[in-house]
């Protein structure tokens, strides 16, 4: 298990504030939505009974998951609250085990209530169970944050090398993600560092996402999305315009701040490492929350490859390693054209 994890420095009065806001809204959505599920599910089964939208019971499937979603967000919120009660804040090993049951929660939510389903690419490499593992994961969809939880977990499709069947991460994310409740505060216990959104790479920034990889065990591994925000055909087109698209057609061009940091420390630190791509596609048909309502998550396939490249494989230069980045995201993208030629 790593050292206990110390999180950056913020004021404990902005995050105690911000808490008492997001936890206080969640509990209060959750009993408003159990108070009213029975007029508002019947309301909303006559609509789709009359008026369907994109998929067959939509409005319903969508309730049914908000509900969960809270249910399960209330949960973890309590869990947390029971180990800190307990003296069992700074146990990093339990709060790996709470962040795998979270994300499994919510994916078993969009999998019985929606029919999401996974599929491996027959090409695709084994998950390195017992190597310390950096993730690129392509940015597609809102709903990316839950998916590399179960690709590297326990009911993952793909295969482990040896008898470890997940990969505990550590993450990078956005900073305005802390509005959720269970990323807040259990995210905050364990090594995860959230930056800033909007292209700011700073230099503060770079230095906490380089740190996530210092002190890994086997079988842990530090995530990024290099992109640094979903894609969408109309950032694309932003980019096109300034001529910053790197030809891509379906992908955004790596930002190379966070990402290359990772590479840099992993490279000093002496310590074996193999640097996995995670690549899906599917999820990019709900970047928006009203997919998620019309129901474009319904019946939905979610196809995923993954590759794996040694550390020591890599360029030991600075720009060398860029343009392995580079290459490699032209490579997703070049996947991700070809899967959906393969699409009925």
């Amino acid at each position: 298990m790593s050292a206990p994890w110390s999180s950056p420095a913020e004021p404990l009065r902005a995050r105690m504030s911000r808490r008492l806001v997001t936890v206080t809204v969640v509990l209060v959505t959750l009993t408003l939505g159990l108070l009213l599920a029975a007029p508002v599910g019947a309301a909303f089964a006559l609509l789709d009974a009359v008026r369907p939208l994109d998929a067959p019971w939509a409005r319903m499937r969508f309730l049914a998951f908000s509900l969960w979603y809270l249910v399960h967000e209330v949960w973890g919120i309590g869990a947390a609250t029971l180990y800190f009660l307990t003296g069992r804040a700074g146990d990093i090993s339990r709060h790996f085990a709470l962040q795998h049951a979270w994300e499994a929660a919510q994916l078993r939510g969009l999998r019985v209530i929606y029919g999401l389903r996974f599929t491996a690419d027959a090409d695709a490499a084994r998950v390195p169970g017992e190597a310390r593992s950096l993730v690129l994961v392509r940015h597609g969809s809102v709903a990316d944050s839950l998916l590399p939880g179960h690709l590297l977990g326990p009911r993952s499709p793909f295969a482990f090398d040896g008898p470890r069947r997940s990969l505990d991460l550590r993450w990078v994310l956005k900073r305005e993600l802390l509005v959720v409740p269970c990323l807040d505060i259990v995210g905050q216990r364990i090594p995860n560092v959230f930056v800033r959104r909007g292209g700011r790479d700073t230099a503060g920034d770079a230095e906490a996402v380089a740190s996530l990889c210092r002190g890994l065990a086997p079988g842990e591994g530090v995530l990024i999305f290099p992109e640094g925000t979903r894609f969408t055909p109309k950032k694309l087109e932003a980019l096109r315009a300034k001529g910053a698209d790197g030809g891509h057609t379906r992908v955004l061009p790596p930002r190379p701040g966070g990402a290359l940091a990772l590479l840099e420390t992993a490279t000093t630190s002496g310590e074996p490492h193999e640097v996995l791509l995670l690549v899906h596609t599917g999820l990019e048909r709900v970047h928006r929350f009203e997919h998620l309502w019309r129901g474009a998550f319904v019946n939905l396939e979610v196809r995923c490859t993954l590759w794996r490249a040694p550390l020591a494989s890599l360029p030991e230069d600075p720009a060398g390693r860029r343009a392995w980045l580079d290459a490699q995201w032209a490579r997703v993208d070049a996947w991700l054209a070809r899967d959906a030629a393969r699409a009925p």
